[in-house]
């Protein structure tokens, strides 16, 4: 998807970051300048938020409220930053959108072809035969695994991207392999997909608002913006709503991408139900838990609380783990970011899985991220680290086929 940016120089570089979850939205204005991004608005709007319920609202008719919403909290921080009004030019710029990652999905395949003639170099038309064939295996592998997991079926995934990430020719790195010979060539594909219909419903969200996509972006592409990554053996964990999403990297490379059904919102709900109160007061006081606001009674009946959830949530870490090629490495470090960075549980499950006190590993908050200046006050909530990766979006040079 393309966009125009607007003919006008003052304007043609803002952009939207729209970071839909799976409990909440989180919007940013955005200004591209050189090789930096100025981040003059924010907001956060929870889908809980009772403002959003009327009657019999479907989860369409939610999702655009809290949109809306949360593009005005956004709009008020911006004439605050800027001290000035965006007036109707807001529904000119482009957006770069970031999905629930039950919806939008990023996978790793990796694919090995045999040359018949190993000692002809590969000329152009061969390089873009074994990359179409390449291409057409991933998406014959990952859709089968999709389809299993979702009933969605092959002909109805939207393939945003398919891009080579490493080739290998007889064991050897290679950025290119055109005029090089060898028999055996490996590739390492990152493909990000999403269900059709999911995508026609946003679009049309989005458009009855008068804004429309210029990207989709999923973090697992823009994660070169930790720079503490690079040349080291990590895990990374995106600790969302109701599912955690997480990354392996061997060497600095991007190796394995998984997720289980499980997040920060568990330790709320089980707040909600047994004090008997909202799940928005039982968010605030599970965040003041986390941020150490409580006296030592109340965060020690707290943690009481908390340990069944504690349980489930390191079971299906190490089942997730089983799923992923990690046996053997032992992290140099373990970032985690998102909602559900802070809460001890999480942090303690963490150390107890990877055998090493949580000093050794991160949390990674907006602030730690190089390339941004901000004028919204969200460097200190890792909540929004996820966003501004897919605002680096609008930096991002992966090679895409």
């Amino acid at each position: 998807m393309v966009f125009d940016f607007l003919r006008n120089r003052k304007e043609r570089n803002f952009f939207w970051v729209l970071d839909i979850g799976t409990e909440a939205i989180k919007t940013l204005i955005c200004k591209k300048e050189e090789n930096r991004i100025i981040i003059l608005g924010a907001d956060l709007q929870y889908f809980d938020d009772h403002t959003f319920f009327g009657g019999q609202d479907s989860a369409e008719v939610i999702l655009k409220k809290a949109i809306l919403k949360s593009i005005e909290g956004a709009l008020q921080r911006f004439s605050i930053a800027s001290k000035n009004k965006a007036g109707d030019h807001w529904k000119k710029w482009p957006i770069f959108l970031g999905l629930p990652s039950d919806i939008l999905k990023a996978r790793i395949f990796r694919y090995l072809f045999e040359k018949q003639n190993p000692k002809e170099k590969i000329s152009k038309s061969e390089d873009q035969l074994i990359r179409k064939k390449c291409f057409e295996a991933a998406k014959d592998e990952i859709s089968a695994k999709f389809t299993e997991e979702t009933g969605i079926l092959a002909k109805d995934i939207r393939w945003l991207r398919l891009g080579i990430s490493e080739r290998k020719i007889e064991g050897y790195q290679a950025s290119d392999i055109i005029g090089l010979s060898g028999k055996e060539l490996s590739f390492k594909v990152l493909a990000v997909f999403l269900g059709e219909s999911y995508l026609r419903n946003i679009e049309r969200i989005l458009m009855g608002i008068g804004l429309k996509i210029s990207k989709i972006a999923h973090i697992s592409e823009n994660l070169f913006s930790l720079q503490d990554i690079e040349m080291l053996d990590n895990i990374v964990f995106d600790a969302g709503g109701d599912i955690v999403q997480f990354f392996l990297f061997k060497n600095g490379e991007l190796e394995t991408i998984n997720e289980f059904k499980i997040g920060g919102r568990i330790f709320s709900q089980k707040l909600s139900d047994v004090l008997g109160v909202s799940e928005e007061l039982a968010r605030n006081l599970k965040e003041k838990y986390s941020n150490n606001g409580l006296n030592s009674r109340a965060s020690e009946r707290i943690k009481e609380i908390f340990g069944i959830e504690k349980g489930y949530w390191k079971e299906n870490l190490n089942s997730g783990l089983k799923n992923m090629d990690w046996e053997g490495l032992f992290p140099a470090n373990v970032f985690i970011f998102g909602g559900g960075g802070k809460i001890p549980e999480i942090k303690d499950v963490l150390s107890d899985v990877f055998n090493q006190p949580f000093g050794k590993s991160k949390i990674i908050y907006p602030k730690d991220l190089s390339g941004f200046e901000c004028y919204a006050k969200i460097l200190d909530n890792p909540q929004y680290t996820p966003s501004l990766l897919i605002a680096n979006s609008i930096f991002n040079k992966l090679s895409i086929f």
